[in-house]
Formats: structure tokens, C-alpha cells, sequence
């Protein structure tokens, strides 16, 4: 008698854990399983939580990613320019290392995915290879340990998120699109006065000139060669479009008076001419962009631009503007330099 009480006691117990799995694996706001159910108005919302379950499960021949510089892209441009349906994963604060990740778990899962659009933060092409921006990644959604899966099926946020997503559905509400995924614009304030407001200008003379020595070049190299060059090598059928995101002339203007100015350049230099070994890199351009990025209507602090940048960069690209070749590259360099060596930046501050 005892004994069947006990079994009985278990029983009621388990039901509950059972009925609870059962609708995290059917509704599965983050995608770990399958990809969203028709009639679901599904939100998106936690980047480190969907995007890799995004990459498994969607239908999509073209992926945006990158840092917080390329969440205001809108997967809408892209379709419109290109005709292939798309799909953007970015990570705020991505490191090289962590959006690497994510492209390499994308091609082994989607044998259609053919373009990937990716930003390279300008601040990150020195670190070392395996720098991930994050601390608290859960892994336990990215690998294929069905033994860990606990850590989903009975999360309180991911059970709660289940039954928002139903309760949209029942008030007919509209799923997130990947236009506003991770777009961050809405509700920001842009032009000068928000960037001087988030902006504290260096004082000049207190930094020795910084020097582009074989350290340095050791470590792009190496970044570049596992995070970038490795996925263009491996999968030479897909093309990769690769560009370093336009920051404002008050970035440049700190570079500068961190006596950083000819570091940057000869990094930035480096950078370039491994990026050109593989034809299917197509490297893009944008810092000779003086009247983008001395404009300071377009950004929110000193490198964080508005929508609208992302959809003129798009547009470029599309059609073959501002494209970087072994033949154009140094010219380029120099309207760079040009730009920025002699930019009047005491102007912004009067």
C-alpha cells in the first residue's frame, strides 16, 4: 500500500514537469527546437537567447550580423535590393569571436544561405581571437546536450514569454519583424547636442604616440584569420560583405588626440589587405564619408548612427558603390586620412 502511495505521489508530481516541458517544446519562444508555428505572433527580443536558434530554424538566404552598428539595418532593405529573404542576428557588443559563432552555426544549419552582411567594429580588430563580449552566454541553448535542456523547459521567463506570445496571438497582435528586432533607434535623440552630451573630449598632450608594431599585427591577424578569413575559406560559394561601420568625426577626433591617429590607419591598412585574399570578401568603405559622419544629425553618441545610415550603406553596396579592391584601397586610405588629419574638430566644441 505504501508503495503504491509513493508511486502515486511521483506520478502527481511528474505530470505537472511533463504537461510544463511539453508546452516550452511546443510553443518554444526562443527557437531551440523548431522554427516559429504559423499563427504565433512570436517577439523577439533577447539576442543571446534567439539568435542561434533564429540561424538553425528560419528560411533565409541572406544574414545580417554584427555589432549594436549593424542592429538598425532593416531585413526589409535587403529583400528590396536584393530579392532574398533575410534574416539579422546581431549581438550588442559583439566580439569578433561571438558573431563568428553564429555565421559558422548559420552555414552548417542552412545550406541556402548564400550573402552574409557583416560590420566590423573598428575597436575590435586587435583583440585576441577568442574575446567574447559577454559574460553570461547560455550555452546550454547553443549546444546539442539534450541533458541540459532543464535549464529551458522550466524557465520561468521562458514559460512566461510562451504565454505572452499566445496572449498576442489570441489579440491578433503582430510578430516582431526583423526590421525592428534589435533596432534600437526608436526613443533615441540624434545631432550634436546628444553626442556632446555623452561625449568627453580628451585633452591633448597626454598620451605618447601609440605604435602599430608586430604585437598588433600578430593579433588582427589572428582575430581576422580564425573570425572572418576561416568562414570565407571554408565556404567559398557564399559571398561575405564585410565593412568597418562609419564612426562620427568625434570618434576621430578622440583617435586623434589619443595620438592613436597613424595607428589606427595602418591598422585599419592591415586589416584590408588580409581581407583581400578571398574573392568572396567584398569589402566596403565608408569613412571617407565626410558629409555622413561630420554630420552629426545622423548619430546619438560618437559612433552609433541612425537608421537612416544603414539603409545608405545598403544601398551602396547594392549597387557596388564604395567598394575597396587592391587597386583603390590606398587612395581610399588617403581620403581618410585627409579627412580626419585635418578635420577643424575645435568647430563641433564651439
Amino acid at each position: 500500500m505504501k508503495k503504491h502511495a509513493i508511486l502515486k505521489f511521483f506520478i502527481i508530481l511528474l505530470i505537472p514537469l511533463f504537461l510544463t516541458a511539453v508546452f516550452v517544446v511546443v510553443t518554444d519562444p526562443f527557437f531551440h527546437y523548431h522554427a516559429p508555428i504559423k499563427g504565433i505572433p512570436y517577439t523577439l527580443s533577447e539576442e543571446r537567447y534567439q539568435n542561434d536558434g533564429i540561424v538553425k530554424h528560419f528560411s533565409y538566404e541572406t544574414l545580417i550580423t554584427g555589432s549594436s552598428l549593424t542592429e538598425n539595418f532593416k531585413a526589409s532593405d535587403v529583400e528590396r535590393l536584393w530579392g532574398k529573404e533575410t534574416v539579422k542576428v546581431c549581438f550588442a557588443g559583439a566580439s569578433y569571436k561571438e558573431t563568428a559563432m553564429l555565421i559558422d552555426t548559420a552555414l552548417k544549419h542552412n545550406k541556402n544561405l548564400k550573402l552574409v552582411i557583416r560590420g566590423l567594429d573598428i575597436s575590435r580588430l586587435a583583440d585576441e581571437k577568442d574575446t567574447m563580449a559577454y559574460d553570461e552566454i547560455p550555452w546550454y541553448m547553443y549546444d546539442s546536450n539534450p541533458f541540459n535542456d532543464y535549464d529551458y523547459l522550466f524557465n520561468m521567463d521562458v514559460i512566461i514569454r510562451s504565454g505572452q506570445n499566445l496572449l498576442k496571438m489570441i489579440k491578433k497582435e503582430k510578430a516582431t519583424t526583423f526590421d525592428e528586432y534589435s533596432n534600437w533607434t526608436f526613443g533615441k535623440t540624434f545631432g550634436r547636442e546628444a553626442v556632446l552630451g555623452t561625449f568627453g573630449r580628451i585633452p591633448e598632450g597626454e598620451y605618447d604616440q601609440k605604435p602599430f608594431g608586430e604585437e598588433t599585427r600578430k593579433a588582427v591577424k589572428d582575430n581576422l584569420e580564425q573570425n572572418v578569413l576561416s568562414l570565407a575559406r571554408n565556404n567559398p560559394d557564399v559571398e561575405f560583405y564585410v565593412f568597418l561601420p562609419p564612426v562620427s568625426v568625434c570618434y576621430w577626433d578622440a583617435i586623434k588626440r589619443t595620438n592613436s591617429f597613424e595607428y589606427v590607419l595602418d591598422e585599419i591598412k592591415y586589416s584590408y589587405e588580409l581581407l583581400f585574399v578571398y574573392d568572396n570578401i567584398k569589402v566596403f568603405g565608408f569613412d571617407d564619408w565626410i558629409e555622413i559622419t561630420g554630420n552629426l544629425d545622423y548619430y546619438m553618441d560618437s559612433n552609433h548612427y541612425s537608421e537612416d545610415i544603414n539603409t545608405m550603406m545598403l544601398e551602396c553596396m547594392a549597387r557596388g558603390e564604395k567598394l575597396l579592391t587592391k587597386d583603390n584601397y590606398l587612395a581610399y586610405l588617403e581620403r581618410v586620412k585627409e579627412n580626419y588629419d585635418n578635420y577643424d574638430y575645435d568647430s563641433i566644441f564651439e
